[in-house]
């Protein structure tokens, strides 16, 4: 008779202690074990990992590529985010329209027989997704209807302008606006416009730049708004008054910052921004013909192509408005 098998030695358990690597589809990672040199790591499939630790490696690689693409990131004290303040008055003006047209996640576009609509499906937020609260408290303000949406909402184009000037002297490119977000954010949206860390290319990887725009100003002793850059050494805080805006490249991994207590709810409205190829092209058609000698003001010749881009930009907003404001006309 056979004498029976020894059961097999036990196997100590292994904690995992880091995330060293993942493979390039982000499907497996070389996981640190507690007790154990890095040379004993060993590759784990995702769904072993243990999340805190997976979120912290995830996070700390979006840091890495912010800090390749945002040089402000270098600085010892930088949020990531550039802020600046468009007209009070056209912030003014924007708002009271939204705050007396937009309701239950509809805003009709009078006259021109258009209505903007909020979005429901995006579930990276700071709370459990809540996809009617997300439909009620955005505005999804598409690339087809920024023509109504101009001609409509007061304010809207004026800060279009003034952020496309902005934009063109602060990162010497000539934009233009492809889309813009209205927004809704408070204590009580957490589930809805407070955003999780996400990229706003994911849907039109063109886009360059996105300025949120404050419409409302915080109530006194209020505390302050705010956003994060990944990897950022602070956070960002927009300032207490009425078109406080805070500008960053569009690719950079951001997130919302949860409101801290006495905090209320603000309107705002986030731009999106693509180069324009056509302005840029302009720009330097006229440098080349004309050079710098013409432009006013101009000192050298890098102030001069920087002078055509501002006159490009100013000269492609007016064309965009007056063609614009012209079409209910046309179509009459």
């Amino acid at each position: 008779m056979l004498a029976p098998r020894p059961p097999p030695p036990l196997v100590p358990s292994l904690t995992a202690e880091a995330v060293l690597e993942a493979n390039e589809a982000y499907t497996r990672f070389l996981v640190k074990w507690v007790g154990r040199p890095k040379a004993l790591a060993s590759w784990v499939p995702r769904r072993k990992v243990e999340p805190s630790l997976l979120s912290r490696f995830l996070e700390e690689q979006m840091a890495v590529f912010n800090r390749t693409i945002e040089p402000l990131l270098a600085q010892a004290d930088a949020s990531g985010v550039v802020a600046l303040c468009v007209p009070a008055a056209d912030a003014e003006e924007c708002a009271s329209y939204l705050h007396a047209h937009w309701s239950d996640g509809r805003l009709a576009l009078a006259a021109t027989g258009k209505v903007a609509t909020g979005y429901s499906s995006y579930g990276k937020t700071l709370s459990p997704h809540d996809s009617q609260k997300q439909r009620e408290h955005t505005l999804l303000l598409t690339n087809t209807l920024l023509p109504a949406v101009r001609l409509v909402v007061p304010g809207f184009h004026a800060i279009e302008e003034f952020l496309t000037i902005w934009l063109e002297a602060t990162y010497g490119t000539v934009v233009e606006l492809f889309y813009a977000h209205g927004l809704r954010q408070g204590p009580a949206t957490l589930s809805s416009t407070g955003f999780a860390i996400h990229q706003d290319t994911e849907d039109y990887d063109f886009i360059e730049y996105t300025v949120v725009v404050k419409l409302t100003p915080n109530a006194p002793g209020e505390p302050p708004s705010a956003m994060r850059v990944v990897g950022a050494t602070r956070h960002f805080h927009y300032g207490p008054e009425r078109g406080a805006s805070g500008s960053f490249r569009a690719r950079v991994h951001h997130a919302s910052v949860a409101p801290e207590s006495g905090a209320g709810e603000h309107l705002k409205i986030a731009y999106f921004f693509r180069a324009s190829a056509k302005g840029e092209r302009r720009a330097k058609r006229a440098y080349a013909t004309y050079g710098s000698a013409v432009v006013e003001g101009a000192a050298d010749d890098d102030d001069g192509l920087a002078q055509r881009r501002r006159r490009v930009t100013q000269d492609l907003n007016s064309f965009t408005f007056e063609a614009q404001a012209m079409l209910p006309q046309l179509e009459a």
